[in-house]
């Protein structure tokens, strides 16, 4: 007797960690162009979903920002009687921590301790620091933090980003000395973040300390962001010397680049310096942005140079920058 259609289409192979049919291929599929109706409608006719099928459909969901939708389908799911797994928790974490429903998160994070799944599982355990973090409740991103057994540099990260977004930039740079005494190394995300904490203190000290770290391990090359992170923290804390040197030693610059040491020119007092910048950028093919163009032009207006001010101003309404404000 030949098989039916469904069992030969529901033949199992290997997709990640997970053996997967061919309908939850199609599901992720149309969930990952985007096609979150068609890939809801393949699930519906799965004559049986499993929690890997769910589990596709959610991510599919979260990968296209469509949070609450992963949030009705993860309901879905339990209303079927299947038990969520750790990736399951990931993803709703992560559709949690995109919108801020932080209720939602305290909900699953009462799950995972009656279910003891914090404990061997860092990954679900960083999901969990970061939708607090993301969420603003940095207090309790801190105590699951601490509570944990085990701690990586990734779950550091989780906290020191959301400290230093939240404005909490002294207790980002504590978290980042506690993650070295751990013994653990900072990574660029790691960097990037404490290199903003150092900008918005003026802790310069601590930002040449960081910069030496980023320099001895070649991450600048690799990482124009972090680079003009530097850029930024020098210019912030008026160090513009150390900001041009820094800009000049990256083989690869962009606007925002440019735009960080014109902003410092101009904040402290060396206006004089920013056209100079601003010219530099364009000759490199560089099209500035609407606040280089409103820094450039607070530089000439300092200067007197009125009508090299106006010129600026021209050039933003012919391009009708300001409507995209």
């Amino acid at each position: 007797m030949f098989p039916s259609f469904w069992e030969t289409m529901s033949t199992n192979f290997v997709y990640g960690n997970y053996v997967v049919t061919y309908f939850g291929a199609i599901v992720d599929m149309y969930a990952k162009r985007g096609l979150i109706i068609k890939a809801q409608d393949v699930l519906e006719e799965l004559p049986v979903r499993d929690v890997v099928s769910w589990n596709i459909m959610i991510n599919g969901c979260v990968q296209n920002e469509q949070n609450n939708k992963a949030l009705s389908v993860y309901e879905r799911m339990q209303s079927e009687g299947l038990t969520p797994d750790s990736i399951t928790f990931i993803l709703i974490l992560k559709a949690c921590s995109s919108i801020g429903l932080i209720e939602n998160g305290e909900e699953i994070h009462e799950k995972l301790l009656r279910r003891g799944l914090l404990e061997n599982d860092i990954v679900l355990s960083t999901a969990l620091v970061d939708m607090y973090a993301k969420c603003g409740a940095l207090e309790k991103a801190q105590q699951v933090l601490e509570g944990l057994f085990a701690r990586d540099s990734i779950c550091w990260n989780a906290l020191i980003t959301g400290y230093t977004q939240q404005g909490h930039d002294q207790e980002a740079l504590n978290c980042f000395k506690q993650m070295e005494n751990e013994g653990l190394s900072p990574n660029g995300i790691t960097y990037l973040s404490s290199s903003k904490a150092c900008g918005n203190l003026g802790a310069m000290e601590k930002g040449k300390q960081i910069h030496d770290q980023i320099w001895s391990r070649n991450f600048i090359e690799k990482d124009i962001v972090l680079g003009n992170s530097l850029v930024d923290m020098y210019a912030k804390c008026g160090m513009l010397d150390k900001a041009q040197k820094t800009l000049e030693d990256q083989s690869n610059r962009n606007v925002i680049t440019w735009s960080a040491i014109i902003f410092g020119y101009v904040q402290h007092g060396q206006s004089h310096d920013a056209p100079d910048s601003f010219i530099r950028m364009q000759n490199e093919g560089l099209s500035p942005y609407v606040i280089t163009f409103i820094c450039t032009v607070k530089a000439f207006v300092i200067m007197g140079a009125i009508y090299k001010g106006k010129q600026i101003h021209d050039e933003v309404v012919k391009r009708k920058l300001l409507e995209k404000i």
